[in-house]
């Protein structure tokens, strides 16, 4: 006869997923790793129903789905972990600028969705219980300090305005009058209060001067005013924290923990990009995790979280394995160049694109997409050498790739109409 076993299940979006490194790793295989597959003699099994890119109403469904069966009490736990997708149906329309323009929703607009989202997890939360399924709410740590808001609302009939005294405080900060560029951002402020690119570039000020609490204020801010967010908002970990205290669901304050490690403001020291940590921020989470699942077992004390090396080595996460996570990464980060700041998302897609080169100097996916950056800062040059090489390594691969929709879509929106006979040297060197 088999074992009972106990059960742990991941809902939510990209980060219980695993990105970058799923579905090798994520945070369910490492607590699995933590308690060598067994947890007080039970085998433990790990069940993902997480989806990149997935708002809460799919974790929803998914729940909806796994508690058709009901699970003995105290033999499951669901990690909840959803919240950074609710914003990504809005998108700038016709007139919008580069990273800002009108505003996308109205503040009733965005009520509602702050309102489904907690009818989502709630009506999960709630069907979990029925199923006794323990579950676990989550808060949502985000990169702050690092990661420009996506977009600017300034629907005022003064934007054009705003936007060139914005650029002159961007000016003042890049040439080193700090002052300066404060005084000019708070006068800003003061007038467009929800001005997202200026506390983000308020919020750095500070930080580099040392005053980190006044710097957490306008970070955080330039997230909560971003016309379209890509992280999860205070709105969004106020209504987990409110569910987990309304109906007495255990609450792992992710959010609380990372911002602490980071001594008040995370960065890409926590996270690879907006939302989603490095291998050491999924182990701090599956440590937390991990004290839950003793908890509900009464196993006493749960065991500690590998190293990072040996997480790696039960893993398989090689060298190789770098690369392609720092191609994807790069790749991200170039996507996020229509945001205000592409000076900032560009420059750390280079960085990580030119590592993954390094490691994989005849991979024809980074030769393109290192390109496709460069292209982007103005270095046409070593763009077009790079898909030229691209071409040489091989040249069916290379073609399939930028033929394909995407290539073309972003050569195109850099005005080089075909990006194969601007690398081979068919057109005119000094094609725009």
């Amino acid at each position: 006869m088999n074992a009972p076993e106990f059960t742990l299940y991941l809902f939510g979006s990209s980060v219980p997923w695993g990105f970058p490194y799923a579905p090798t790793c994520d945070i369910g295989t490492i607590v699995a790793q933590s308690w060598s597959g067994s947890v007080g003699g039970a085998p433990l099994v790990v069940r993902n129903e997480a989806r990149y890119g997935a708002p809460s109403r799919y974790a929803l469904e998914r729940i909806r789905s796994v508690t058709q069966q009901p699970h003995r009490p105290n033999s499951a736990l669901a990690l909840v972990y959803s919240g950074n997708n609710e914003f990504l149906h809005l998108a700038p329309g016709r007139g919008a600028t580069q990273g800002w323009g009108p505003a996308l929703m109205t503040p009733e607009e965005h009520a509602a969705i702050i309102a489904r989202h907690r009818a989502n997890l709630e009506a999960g939360v709630l069907a979990l219980r029925r199923a006794h399924i323990e579950s676990v709410l989550a808060t949502i740590p985000t990169n702050l300090r690092d990661w420009p808001p996506t977009y600017s609302a300034l629907d005022a009939a003064d934007a054009a305005d705003l936007v060139l005294r914005y650029q002159r405080a961007q000016d003042d900060a890049r040439a080193g009058r700090t002052e300066q560029a404060v005084r000019r951002l708070r006068e800003l402020l003061a007038e467009q209060h929800r001005f997202a690119q200026a506390h983000f570039l308020l919020g750095r000020l500070y930080l580099h001067s040392g005053r980190a609490d006044e710097a957490r204020r306008h970070l955080v801010a330039a997230n909560d005013c971003d016309g379209r967010p890509l992280r999860a908002t205070t709105d969004i970990n106020r209504t987990i924290r409110s569910l987990a205290d309304t109906h007495g669901v255990r609450l792992l304050d992710v959010e609380a923990a990372f911002t602490a490690a980071a001594g008040g403001v995370c960065g890409r020291g926590d996270f690879w990009d907006d939302c989603h940590p490095t291998l050491g921020g999924y182990r701090r989470i599956a440590a937390l995790l991990n004290a839950h699942v003793a908890d509900l077992a009464g196993t006493g004390a749960a065991p500690r979280v590998p190293p990072v090396d040996d997480v790696r080595a039960h893993h398989g996460i090689d060298a190789a394995f770098d690369a392609d996570v720092l191609w994807r990464i790069g790749m991200y980060y170039y996507k996020h160049s229509s945001c205000w700041d592409s000076a900032l998302t560009l420059e750390v897609a280079e960085e990580h694109l030119r590592r993954a080169l390094a490691m994989t100097p005849t991979s024809i996916e980074v030769h393109i997409a290192l390109a496709l950056v460069l292209a982007r800062r103005g270095d046409r040059a070593a763009a077009r050498e790079l898909l030229a090489a691209a071409l040489e390594f091989d040249r069916t691969r290379a073609l399939w790739l930028l033929h394909g929709p995407e290539a073309r879509a972003h050569f195109t929106a850099l005005d080089i109409d075909d990006a194969v006979r601007w690398a081979l040297g068919r057109a005119p060197a000094d094609t725009p």
